[in-house]
């Protein structure tokens, strides 16, 4: 297995890294493989339950998708993807229970092309009060939000 990730490291054109129910994943091999692929535009960490921090000091600017979906992930994760990923248009962070208000906000506001953001699952993301803020937010495009 750390063959196949290995030779990720030497593909600079990938732009998909499908990882979803991988558990042996760090922030260590994730930082690697973003150093070298700078045209990834989807990232998906999908029940990586594992993963509780993202570590994104790099500036990557063609993600486009990044799904975090039953992961452990927080708000400071949160803050270093809003300053990394400034072209992301869709982010599923649902059922990410360590996510809060401020963390979700933080990406909001930095992430400007940012369409679509599933919350479904976000205990700590107060439904009425989140989406209120958002559209009262003249700044801010179009975002759905999704809640079940």
């Amino acid at each position: 297995m750390k063959t196949s990730i290995c030779l990720l490291l030497f593909s600079p054109n990938l732009q998909l890294l499908y990882l979803s129910s991988f558990y042996a994943i760090s922030n260590e091999g994730i930082g690697q493989v973003l150093k070298k692929s700078s045209k990834i535009r989807h990232l998906n960490f999908a029940h990586c339950s594992r993963l509780k921090q993202l570590i994104m000091n790099l500036k990557v600017s063609t993600l486009v998708v990044l799904n975090l979906l039953h992961t452990r992930i927080c708000d400071k994760s949160l803050y270093m993807i809003s300053t990394s990923c400034f072209g992301l248009l869709h982010l599923d962070l649902g059922h990410c229970y360590n996510v809060t208000e401020n963390g979700v906000m933080q990406i909001v506001e930095n992430c400007t092309q940012l369409r679509e953001i599933n919350l479904q699952g976000c205990c700590k993301v107060v439904a009425d009060v989140f989406v209120a803020e958002i559209f009262l937010a003249s700044w801010m495009p179009c975002v759905l939000v999704c809640w079940k």
